[in-house]
């Protein structure tokens, strides 16, 4: 709404279109530059106005590769249609404000993220919904493997450490001589001690640790080498 005063009579122009009110109230959808002539009398003068439109911002949102994990797994979230964004809830996120961020929730979770146009006038909102199936698989340890080279359970893995957030294994001998520890959940054991193979025995293990729901891990067996 553009508004002229001081003179009797005015001629408004975009280059397009004229006008001859003291006013211009027009939707403008795009930049656009305004001459005003005002006259009284015999005196004329003129002057220029340009209105900057800023673009519309329209946030959209996606997951890849689906809305759908299992607790423990990981989705990148992509935001698009802006030019800096913000996300909402923070939790479980690799970073607040890039649009590409990885999430790890362990619960259902929604999502939110505002983005704002180059100039910071203009802004939208998109959200999604990332379905979490919490159910944990059973922390599993084979009781018996053959380190012998053959390519064939030639290693102690321990399974089902998906939801596993905090993780110590230790194994002892039949002396109670500590042969392996580790806080890896994902690592394995070769059945060597300080570098030499352990011969055919049965040893005792402990794990400890916490699952993403924070439940207590506590779980003790023994495991069996075959030569």
């Amino acid at each position: 709404n553009l508004n002229a005063s001081g003179a009797n009579t005015y001629t408004w122009t975009d280059g397009t279109n004229t006008y001859t009110t003291s006013f211009v109230n027009i939707p403008a959808t795009s930049s656009v530059t305004f001459v005003v002539t005002g006259s009284s009398g015999s005196c004329t003068n003129t002057q220029t106005i340009t209105v900057n439109v800023t673009p519309s911002v329209n946030v959209n949102v996606s997951s890849i590769p689906n809305n759908s994990i299992n607790i423990g797994d990981q989705v990148q979230l992509n935001a698009s249609g802006a030019s800096s964004y913000t996300w909402t809830p923070i939790t479980g996120l690799s970073c607040a404000n890039c649009p590409n961020p990885i999430a790890n929730p362990v619960v259902t979770t929604d999502y939110c993220v505002t983005g704002i146009s180059t100039n910071g006038v203009c802004s939208d909102s998109a959200c999604i919904r990332i379905y979490v199936d919490d159910r944990c698989p059973d922390l599993f340890v084979p009781n018996v493997f053959s380190p012998n080279s053959d390519n064939k359970n030639d290693k102690l893995c321990i399974k089902g450490t998906r939801c596993v957030k905090e993780f110590q294994i230790v194994i002892f001998d039949r002396w109670g001589e500590k042969v392996y520890e580790s806080t890896d959940k994902d690592a394995c054991w070769d059945g060597t001690y300080n570098g030499k193979d352990m011969s055919g025995a049965t040893f005792v293990y402990y794990i400890k640790g916490l699952t993403l729901k924070n439940e207590l891990i506590d779980k003790k067996g023994n495991i069996t080498i075959v030569k």
